[in-house]
């Protein structure tokens, strides 16, 4: 019996000791993410996107937008994003993951961080929420490099 006790002591201490992490960007406490990129562009443009980011990308409630400074170029919103599964028509499960997104512009970079991350525990799993903010940085990512393309139709 000792023997058993001992034995899973060991396996649960490894366990824990070798457990993998996901991080986002560069990471200082679980929850918050961060990085600054660089980029060709100037301030007024990339607060443009930004605020273009924010218009596609956040369900539209009336406190969304927390700060909205063109003159220091910062932003910040109560974001969230939803991730219905196959069956969610039918009464399958929403996945819904709440955050707050702060975008600060400089001539020439952006700084995203987003934190104050919050859930539904018993719906969804740390795991997916990470795989729903990955998306979300890779969407914000996505709309602070495109440059606007006009076209001319004869």
């Amino acid at each position: 019996m000792k023997n058993l006790i001992l034995l899973l002591s060991i396996f649960l201490i490894s366990k824990a000791t070798f457990a993998q992490t996901e991080t986002l960007g560069n990471t200082n406490l679980p929850g918050i993410y961060t990085d600054t990129v660089s980029i060709d562009c100037s301030k007024a443009e990339l607060y443009s996107r930004a605020k273009a980011y924010l218009a596609k990308n956040t369900i539209l409630k009336k406190d969304v937008i927390q700060m909205d400074d063109p003159a220091l170029g910062r932003l910040i919103a109560n974001s969230t994003t939803i991730e219905k599964d196959k069956m969610s028509d039918l009464g399958g499960t929403s996945y819904i993951v709440n955050f707050s997104t702060d975008i600060s512009v400089t001539d020439g970079k952006y700084k995203y961080v987003i934190n104050n991350v919050t859930y539904d525990e018993k719906v969804v799993t740390p795991r997916r929420a990470t795989g729903m903010l990955k998306k979300v940085v890779s969407q914000l990512k996505e709309t602070m490099s495109i440059k606007a393309v006009w076209v001319l139709i004869k």
